[in-house]
């Protein structure tokens, strides 16, 4: 029996970067004055090595993840307030967690990186993932030393502020631009439904069908967008703006609508959408149809076929008749997509297939009055002329001379005001009024995931109105310019679409959680035989604070960096990869929640703990030059690897570490003969069979030499 000794350098204090050589501490010979005979059916054994981590990181394919999650605070079931804001499970959150991996694009190789790197891709993935498009492009990664310059942590901050120095952040207006043909151009006001338009569009004409309606912007005095339709049709005209999203601090959108419902009158419908990547009702990729597949346009009582798909809306519909509005003919409604089993109605209500699908609904408003719902609808349009409990606003003869239809953002809170002209002193009428002591069917749907990024969208059917020439105009969009300069919800760049807009990129794992959101969460369940006729529960949505920081008030940052079934659900099967605790400075904590705000209103969190940086990657010890051989079932491939090295030595993660298996395990050389050698060829490797680059400085190993028994 033999002890042999075998190291790289000869001075162990000298820890160096590594040099190109055959002496490198992951791989080198150690050459012998003579010859040394190796009894015959020798074995060999790994007894210790001495080496020094070079505190680099190494990423391949032991992946490195963790989930993001914005929205209401998570209590647990019982712990919730109807006045707090908060949810009791993840299935009752408007929002849902977002998966981030580190370095995603080297999985398929190894590379050694700096401290300063893993900082500079955490930013980058938590900003390219983020969907919130007031936080986009807005979370700043840093790393923080102490005084001694040893590795402190990392601090995240989210610049959440809209005044002070990030007052370029706040809602200002930008009118959607006209589309502009240019080669990779699809911004600006497309077509909304029909692929042959929007192909004509893209193509410069080249491919395609010409849209007949129009869209310009017109300049000072006016400084608005216009659309107008000069024919009869039987088929809507409908165009959305693939721009910046609305802003959800507090951004408007205004609509002009006199343009419609003037001496001849036809439908329109003005309001907010998510992005109209376009499938058909099986599930089939299309841009033939605006909608989410889990929507049918004829499900439900309201739907009619001249409706695109919408969030949130204002319509009217002159047309009493069979394909028109019915008791509401002639009236403003507001309407959202949202789930109602009760309404079996429209060609395709009956289906069983259908019934807990989102469809257009009718959201009653009024001033509590008369068993009216209390949307905080002002006493000026109750009071008016035509006014009906039941249907609303007389829009038709329009005693208040409304002109505009305004649109308010304020965190996932929407609210609707009405603008009359100039000529009839510009007065402003609440129509929808948030308000956290109404019940939900007194409050539109909440901004959730869905419709985090938020669209204008002009809709006209002029089909017997009696005349060609309509027109709906768009006078403010209060659009997130800065934070989403390059937003496109028609892109797979995940740095420039929402979170739906992912359905139908990248991220195909997007499709049930979204599908989820708008069909099994309560917050868009207004089915009147669950939530009642008369009251409904108190749904807090979050919204937004006061000045001077203008906060979202009950939205909050928490990541998953370990499973956890507060924000994971049953089992944490929504965060059920989290593994990077230990990496981001938090070790042993499930989520990370100590975000605190600063004197400006931006929340931030720095580590706790030193993030452990070690490779989480094995250590292989191989003889290279020996008949020893062993199998890396792996790679699939024979090996020359003699043990496997424990992660840690119980007192250090980088630096200097002493490694010893707890039990030696022999391995054959498969020399039935006596062997003569003159010389010892080590490497250390991964188990790829790469060299453990993440090796500086010196290295020694023992090896255990014996006969067999």
């Amino acid at each position: 029996m033999s002890l042999i000794i075998c190291r790289n350098r000869p001075n162990e204090q000298v820890v160096v970067g590594e040099n190109s050589s055959v002496y490198e501490p992951y791989s080198f010979r150690n050459q012998l004055t003579s010859n040394v005979e190796i009894p015959a059916n020798a074995q060999i054994a790994l007894q210790s090595v001495k080496c020094n981590m070079d505190g680099s990181v190494v990423v391949g394919d032991d992946a490195k993840i963790f989930y993001i999650y914005w929205g209401p605070k998570i209590v647990g079931v019982g712990r919730r307030t109807p006045a707090d804001g908060f949810v009791e499970t993840i299935e009752d959150s408007p929002f849902a967690n977002i998966q981030v991996s580190l370095f995603p694009d080297r999985n398929d190789g190894l590379e050694k990186i700096s401290i300063e790197d893993v900082t500079q891709e955490l930013e980058r993935v938590i900003n390219m993932k983020m969907t919130n498009t007031n936080l986009k492009n807005r979370l700043v990664a840093t790393t923080v030393l102490n005084a001694d310059g040893s590795l402190q942590g990392f601090r995240f901050e989210a610049y959440e502020s809209i005044a002070g120095g990030t007052a370029d952040y706040a809602p200002t207006n930008t009118v959607p631009p006209a589309f502009v043909y240019a080669p990779g151009n699809k911004k600006g006001m497309i077509e909304g439904r029909r692929t042959s338009m929007r192909q004509y569009q893209f193509s410069n004409g080249a491919i395609g069908t010409e849209p007949d309606w129009t869209y310009e912007v017109l300049g000072a005095p006016f400084n608005f967008g216009k659309m107008d339709i000069t024919t009869n049709s039987a088929l809507s005209r409908v165009a959305i703006g693939n721009v910046p999203p609305l802003n959800l601090k507090g951004g408007e959108a205004k609509f002009g609508i006199l343009g419609t419902i003037g001496v001849h009158h036809c439908r329109f419908l003005v309001g907010l959408s998510r992005g109209s990547r376009g499938i058909d009702d099986e599930g089939n990729r299309s841009q033939s149809c605006d909608i989410p597949w889990w929507y049918n346009r004829f499900n439900g009582s309201v739907a009619k076929t001249w409706m695109p798909f919408h969030d949130f809306a204002v319509m009217y519909d002159p047309n009493a008749g069979a394909a028109g509005a019915g008791n509401w003919a002639g009236r403003l409604v507001v309407s959202h997509t949202v789930v109602n089993r009760d309404d079996l109605g429209g060609r395709g209500g009956a289906g069983v297939v259908n019934h807990g699908k989102i469809k257009i609904q009718r959201l009653q408003y009024g001033d509590g009055t008369g068993g009216l719902p209390d949307t905080g609808t002002s006493a000026d349009i109750i009071a008016s002329a035509g006014w009906s409990d039941d249907y609303g606003y007389d829009l038709a003869n329009n005693p208040l001379s409304i002109e505009y239809v305004r649109f308010f953002a304020e965190g996932s809170q929407i609210s609707i005001k009405l603008e009359s002209t100039a000529a009839s002193g510009s007065n402003v009428y609440d129509l929808i009024v948030y308000s956290n002591v109404q019940p939900q069917k007194a409050l539109l749907k909440p901004i959730n995931h869905n419709c985090e990024s938020l669209y204008p969208l002009l809709c006209m059917n002029n089909g017997g109105s009696g005349a060609a020439a309509h027109e709906l105009s768009i006078h403010k969009w209060d659009g997130n310019n800065v934070s989403c300069p390059n937003n496109d919800f028609l892109s797979d760049d995940e740095n420039n679409n929402g979170f739906y807009d992912r359905v139908y990129s990248s991220d195909q794992s997007t499709t049930a959680v979204a599908m989820s959101l708008d069909m099994d969460r309560p917050y868009n369940n207004y089915t009147p035989s669950v939530i009642g006729t008369l009251v409904s529960p108190l749904r807090p949505y979050p919204g937004m604070g006061a000045g001077p920081t203008y906060p979202f008030n009950n939205i909050k940052h928490i990541w998953s960096v370990l499973p956890n079934e507060v924000y994971g659900g049953y089992q944490s099967m929504y965060v059920s990869k989290a593994n990077m605790s230990h990496l981001l400075g938090f070790p042993n904590m499930p989520t990370i929640n100590a975000w605190a705000a600063d004197a400006a209103g931006d929340q931030f969190v720095v580590s706790f703990n030193p993030p452990d940086i070690l490779p989480s990657r094995s250590i292989f010890v191989r003889l290279e030059n020996f008949g020893n051989e062993s199998i890396n079932a792996f790679q699939g491939l024979k090996s020359k690897i003699i043990a496997h090295l424990p992660r840690f030595d119980g007192t250090n993660s980088v630096g200097p570490l002493y490694l010893e298996p707890n039990n030696l395990v022999y391995v054959d050389l498969k020399n039935p003969a006596p062997l003569k050698i003159n010389s010892f060829d080590i490497s250390l490797c991964y188990a790829d069979e790469t060299y453990a680059t993440a090796l500086q400085g010196t290295t020694i190993v023992c090896l255990h030499l014996r006969e067999k028994p």
